[in-house]
């Protein structure tokens, strides 16, 4: 077994409660001494490494944080670039690069779906295309107040109430194409054109229809409630802009007999020119087929007063439906 080594201070306890010689004194101290020394010694040098381990230390986590700052500096500092194919829904005007294919985006609750290279500028009540396909899908305007949604195009106005439709403008000439719903065509001359879901119409237009005649300057162009309850106002033609803005939002929410009377009670305002009165007995018979009424006699009437060159294969197909019944 090996002999545990006394440590300078057991040494000092046992030199204070034994009695030694002189000689045995002097060694123990002489231990003493030397254990103490070694002590010392050892302390100090345990200083001496102290100091520079602990710079080498902060110098280690000094470098360190600087090395993970540089690493993770790129990242912070890299953001991911913008979308060149998203569309700002507030912009005046809204245009997709050619090297995107397709992208749609909100405006005021309507839908517009902009294709490759189109151009879409924001106007009052609707938009303008400039240029290209766009896809519109437009909330239906319901509301008392509620004003049609309104596309311009290079020959044209596109009048809707709360359908889906595409436009293709390119250049001077286009085409709309719809898929739900019914729109009206305004055209620059004047005349109007329904496209209903499935159909669709292009410009510039071959046709020989003239434009709507304007009423007298010495009548007032009004419309008000007599005129929608299909009453009559002496020396006021209504204004037909406002009838047919009328009609389309009765339309979109299927009050065809409310059409019905509107119709009438304008057919029934003089102040009217005859492509006029053709375009209202036109729609009237519509409004008649759709609300179930008997309409065979209005379709008669309409062919005698007003031929059959206008809308001929139509009136043609009611003809021969009311000879059949």
């Amino acid at each position: 077994m090996t002999r545990r080594i006394e440590t300078p201070q057991e040494a000092r306890s046992r030199l204070e409660q034994q009695s030694l010689s002189e000689r045995e004194s002097a060694e123990l101290w002489a231990r003493v001494a030397a254990g103490t020394d070694a002590d010392t010694l050892m302390r100090r040098r345990l200083r001496q490494w102290a100091i520079p381990l602990s710079i080498n230390a902060l110098i280690t986590v000094v470098a360190l944080w600087f090395f993970w700052g540089r690493a993770d500096a790129p990242q912070a500092a890299t953001r991911a670039p913008a979308d060149p194919c998203a569309l700002d829904p507030n912009a005046s005007s809204l245009r997709l690069p050619a090297q995107c294919k397709r992208a749609e985006v909100q405006v005021n609750g309507d839908g517009w779906q902009l294709e490759q290279g189109a151009t879409v500028v924001r106007v009052a009540d609707g938009a303008r295309v400039e240029r290209g396909r766009v896809r519109f899908r437009v909330r239906p305007r319901k509301r008392p107040g509620d004003k049609p949604f309104v596309v311009k195009v290079s020959h044209a106005e596109v009048r809707v109430i709360g359908t889906v439709f595409v436009i293709d403008q390119q250049e001077s000439r286009g085409t709309v194409q719809v898929s739900e719903g019914v729109i009206e065509v305004l055209w620059h001359d004047g005349t109007r054109q329904r496209v209903a879901a499935g159909q669709s119409a292009s410009w510039p237009r071959v046709d020989d229809a003239k434009p709507l005649s304007e009423p007298e300057p010495a009548q007032a162009k009004t419309i008000d409630a007599g005129i929608k309850r299909g009453e009559t106002r002496a020396h006021a033609a209504p204004d037909l802009d406002a009838v047919m803005e009328r009609l389309l939002l009765l339309r979109s929410q299927k009050r065809y007999g409310e059409a019905v009377d509107l119709l009438r009670g304008t057919l029934a305002t003089p102040g009217m020119s005859a492509v006029q009165r053709e375009r209202i007995s036109y729609e009237l018979g519509l409004a008649l087929d759709a609300s179930g009424t008997p309409s065979c006699a209005h379709w008669r009437d309409h062919a005698a007063r007003f031929g059959t060159k206008r809308n001929t294969r139509a009136l043609e197909e009611r003809l021969a439906r009311c000879e059949r019944e």
